[in-house]
């Protein structure tokens, strides 16, 4: 669908030992010009030059007025529970990263030190400022499809496993599984002018 999207090459990085606040990605991720379709992965620096990525996930844009309003919204709400914020958030929503953090932390498959944000980074693949090669019929795809695909770049790397906090395998959603019919091949058949 895209032909530039490589999971060691995001659009920009977040480091959240940066930000004063888990909301403040919002402001970043509009400032980087998007406003509906992303990805992201969180990355877990082990320690100077290791990073590990833990998670790949995607936006889940969604065709409403207010869209433009909640972008960010769903990394936002998923970082907020990382320790070293000045507070937890008042509601559970994205609870399920810090749970599932913590589950994998006591397994022994992530150090204790993953759960500071300090030691956490987001990289974000921005889709809106992207036109895919391929014809796609609606936004959720774009996102479906770059999630499975960052997911295929990991599971290249580590023998066809997926970074530990992704359960779900992206690779195997119906979007990515199907291919794509590319813009150039639908051009030849129709005549859209």
């Amino acid at each position: 669908m895209f032909s530039d999207i490589k999971l060691c090459n995001p659009d920009f990085i977040v480091e959240l030992k940066d930000l004063k606040k888990a909301s403040d990605i919002y402001k970043l991720v509009r400032k980087n010009g998007i406003k509906k379709k992303y990805c992201y992965a969180l990355i877990y620096r082990k320690d100077l030059l290791t990073n590990e990525v833990i998670k790949i996930g995607e936006s889940c844009p969604e065709s409403k007025p207010t869209t433009d309003k909640a972008v960010g919204e769903r990394l936002g709400r998923q970082i907020a529970w990382l320790n070293g914020w000045a507070s937890y958030p008042k509601s559970n929503h994205g609870f399920d990263l810090k749970f599932n953090m913590d589950s994998e932390v006591k397994a022994g498959n992530l150090p204790s030190s993953a759960l500071d944000r300090c030691n956490i980074s987001v990289g974000v693949w921005n889709l809106d400022t992207r036109s895919p090669d391929a014809y796609v019929g609606q936004d959720r795809d774009i996102t479906l499809w770059v999630e499975g695909k960052l997911a295929e770049d990991y599971k290249i790397t580590h023998s066809n496993l997926l970074p530990v906090l992704n359960y779900k395998d992206p690779t195997q959603n119906k979007i990515f599984r199907q291919g794509v019919v590319l813009k150039s091949h639908v051009d030849t058949i129709y005549n859209f002018s």
